[in-house]
């Protein structure tokens, strides 16, 4: 699994990240680096930001949860007041992200959710989580008590919100939090 880290101050050139019409102008000075990544996850790194408003998240960094680049975006490195903005702007955008931790050479080292996410889905996640990769059928072997169709739809809409990676094997998908996925071989 590969990892790119990018600093967004550094990139942006500042570390105070104010409203929504300069978080516009910010977007685009980091799309092509976050798009171009090839990358399993791109690593969104507010250290070094003293200051980010909500408004200016969801319309700097928030476009790449909705874009359709190969690579699972997450934010890293915030500081507490910079995670308490990252909250205010995931409930008020009823959404939620990965906010990791990653040591000095790239690893991501703590992982957490940013947001509300609702307790079946939070389930599916920790599960996810504690056996590494897992498809639909794999959990429901696991857990009589929900249809395989069940785990399907959690896992499909985990995917959509890129809270998870998702590849093929065969006829199945194989649903994975990146950093936590068995590789093969």
């Amino acid at each position: 699994m590969m990892i790119e880290e990018i600093a967004v101050s550094e990139v942006l050139g500042q570390v105070a990240f104010a409203a929504r019409r300069e978080g516009e102008a910010h977007h685009l000075g980091l799309r092509k680096q976050v798009e171009s990544s090839e990358a399993d996850v791109v690593a969104l790194s507010l250290a070094g930001v003293e200051f980010m408003s909500s408004s200016w998240f969801l319309a700097a960094l928030w476009p790449f949860w909705g874009t359709d680049a190969r690579s699972l975006p997450v934010m890293a490195n915030a500081g507490e007041q910079t995670r308490d903005e990252l909250k205010v702007a995931m409930d008020a955008a009823r959404a939620v992200v990965w906010h990791v931790i990653t040591s000095p050479d790239g690893e991501i080292v703590e992982a957490a959710i940013v947001g509300q996410l609702d307790s079946p889905f939070a389930n599916t996640l920790k599960e996810l989580e504690r056996r590494g990769e897992a498809t639909a059928a794999d959990l429901q072997a696991g857990e009589r008590g929900i249809g395989l169709t069940a785990w399907s739809n959690r896992l499909a809409a985990l995917h959509r919100q890129r809270l998870v990676a998702r590849r093929k094997e065969g006829r199945q998908l194989v649903y994975s939090v990146p950093w936590r996925r068995r590789d093969n071989g």
